[in-house]
This record gives C-alpha cells, structure tokens and sequence, in this order.
C-alpha cells in the first residue's frame, strides 16, 4: 500500500508540464504562490491529538532539535545534550543513546542523525563519520568515514545514504566537491552528485538547507532556485525537482549576495518542506517576517496558518516532524498552549495540561482531511 501511496505522489508531479530555468533543473511541477491565498490551516485540520512524553530523569530532554518517527518509535534528537531519546508511542522512554566521548563507539557531537529498520545512525563532521547504533538497544555497531563534509544525512531503504552540503558554512575556497547532495552506497563511496554550484559566482558561498525526511519521502532545498527536491524512499533513488513561482521573488544579485538578500523584500523558503501524500508544509519568509503555510497538492492551493493578526495564535502549526500522514508539532509550554485555546485547536485533557504545567515535552498531531 505504502509504494502505491508513494507512486500515487511521484505520478502526480511527473504528469505535470517540464519546465527548465536558467539553474539548468528540470521541474516536475511548478506550485503558484499568491500573497492573497485566503484558505486557512484550520479549515483543513481533521482532528487534533496530544502525546505527553514522559522526559523525567535519564530520559529528560535539553531541546528536541529533530524527531523521526520509525519502527513505531518517536526518535528524538538532543543535539545540544549530543543524545537520541527514544519514545514509545505512548511516550514512555525506551532507550537513551547517549555515547559523547573519544573512546570506541562514541561520538564528540551529533551533527545529524537518522534511523532504518536496524540502526540509528550518527553523523559527526568533527571527524566526517557516520557510527551505527542499534535502533532498539542502543548497541554499538560499526563506523564508517563519510566522503563529503554534509550537514545533513538521510537513511534510504536499500541501505544507502543521502547527504547534504552547507557550501556556506565552510570556505567557497575549500575543495570539497561543488555539489549540494550526494547518494552514497552502503561502501561509502559518492555513487551520485546533484545540483552544481559556482563558488566563484557570489560573494559568499550559496546556502544548502537540511534535509527533511517525512518517513516516506525526504526534501531538499537551497537557496539557488525557488523551490525543492523530492526523494521517494520507496523508488529507485531518483527524484523530482519541484518550483514554487513567488508573487515577489529574490532576483539573481540578492540570491548570492548575503547583505542584499537581508534586505530583500521577497519571499523565500527558509528550510525544506514536510510531506504526506496530500499536502506539502512550508516556511515561507518575507523580509523579518515568516509563516507556515499549506500546500493541498488535489487543489493546488496554498493556505494561510493563521487568517487575522489577532489569529496568530489560535493555530498553532509548527510540523517539525511526519507521522503517516499527521503533521507533528511541538506544544511549547503551558503559556503558549493557553494562548493556542483562544480558538481552533482542540483543548487537551487535564492530565496533559498538567504535565505541560510540570514543564514536560508534549507533541500535537494534526490529522489532515482528505482533499
């Protein structure tokens, strides 16, 4: 069902019209943006759920800097405290991966992770390598060096590797190969490059955001082009280039140029997308400004989060992570969930506001209506 779901996708963006622009990427589809898209986020919210975890004592979270949802686990990476906690999914602790140190199976800092149906896999760029943990006990593995300097990394099913490259964050005079993202084999070694830059061409080194990865699919974007890269973890590794035409868009010179592109007065994306089989999940800035906003690929609409000023709150929809076809997000405090009852959202039970009240970690899972 899964790979018919993912085809369903990956049919629907190669059936619309090719097109070619001066990046030299062909796009499967271009998604027109408005600034009056007058559709809300709550008008395609099904249902609402919370999930408290249980972050007490050794399992007790820093910061959730990243979720995955895997093997009917929630896997939360704390980068700061360099862990991985992992949850069941009635958010009762399961594992702690916690190995910082210089000794055989540790790791110095996480840069990035991400799991399959057997491990956990830690990137550290300190030493550009990627160590194997077992996705349920925690065990060390194996290692292996990394061949590009990435920022980012993605597990694909058949047991190989994408990794993205942040040009910006290291000198555009450093030798690292000119190319945004890798797909390496289970060996390591680069079996494809995509998206070429020209370090020569800017005065700073052009940005390459993380990947995203929504279980099925994982997203790329960069700040080159308007709009994304998509990979279906149940294909043949391929993906498809996606554009979004801006009402008003960054012109080349504020593309490359740090200081003009503060100053632009433009829409750009500001990290890559979410995904399920319906519905796309941006971050969307204007100038000082950004907003989330929704993407019903049926109707090939965008809609806003939130519709008033004195809205802001009412909807609040951060998806920072996907499950099945649920859009998760974090619930912040007890303040920020009181400020969130002024309207739309679906009011938690007592047992929830009070562990949010105790300072404890709460996610929100939006259930999506079918379009």
């Amino acid at each position: 069902m899964r790979k018919l779901l993912c085809l369903w996708l990956l049919v629907g963006l190669m059936a619309c019209r090719e097109e070619k622009d001066d990046t030299g990427l062909h796009f499967a589809e271009t998604l027109e943006f408005t600034e009056d898209c007058s559709g809300l986020v709550s008008d395609y919210v099904d249902s609402v759920r919370y999930l408290v975890l249980a972050d007490t004592g050794v399992a007790g979270l820093r910061q959730m800097t990243k979720v995955l949802f895997h093997n009917g686990l929630i896997y939360v990476g704390d980068f700061p405290s360099h862990r991985i906690v992992v949850f069941d999914m009635t958010g009762v602790p399961t594992l702690v991966l916690d190995k910082q140190g210089r000794g055989s199976g540790e790791y110095l800092r996480i840069t990035d992770f991400s799991v399959d149906e057997k491990h956990i896999y830690i990137y550290e760029d300190v030493g550009e390598r990627l160590l194997a943990y077992g996705c349920r006990d925690g065990q060390y593995r194996f290692q292996k060096p990394v061949p590009v300097r990435a920022n980012s990394i993605a597990a694909m099913p058949d047991g190989k590797f994408l990794l993205s490259y942040n040009p910006a964050m290291i000198s555009k005079y450093d030798d690292h190969p000119p190319y945004f993202l890798f797909r390496v084999g289970r060996d390591m070694q680069i079996e494809r490059k995509w998206m070429e830059y020209d370090t020569t061409s800017c005065e700073m080194p052009p940005v390459g955001f993380r990947l995203e990865d929504s279980g099925g699919f994982v997203c790329f974007s960069t700040r080159l082009f308007d709009g994304f890269t998509l990979f279906d973890k149940g294909g043949d590794g391929d993906c498809v280039h996606v554009k979004i035409d801006f009402e008003h868009k960054l012109s080349e010179e504020e593309r490359r140029d740090p200081q003009l592109y503060d100053d632009a007065k433009a829409y750009t994306l500001l990290r890559a997308p979410l995904c399920t089989k319906d519905y796309f999940v941006f971050s969307i800035g204007f100038g000082s400004h950004f907003d989330t906003y929704l993407y019903d690929r049926k109707n090939r609409v965008f809609c806003r989060r939130y519709g008033e000023l004195l809205d802001y709150y009412k909807m609040p929809f951060y998806p920072m992570a996907v499950h099945g076809d649920e859009f998760v997000s974090m619930v912040y405090d007890d303040e920020w969930y009181k400020q969130s009852q002024m309207g739309a959202l679906t009011k938690a039970d007592s047992a929830t506001e009070q562990a949010l009240k105790n300072g404890n970690h709460v996610l929100i899972f939006f259930t999506m209506k079918r379009p």
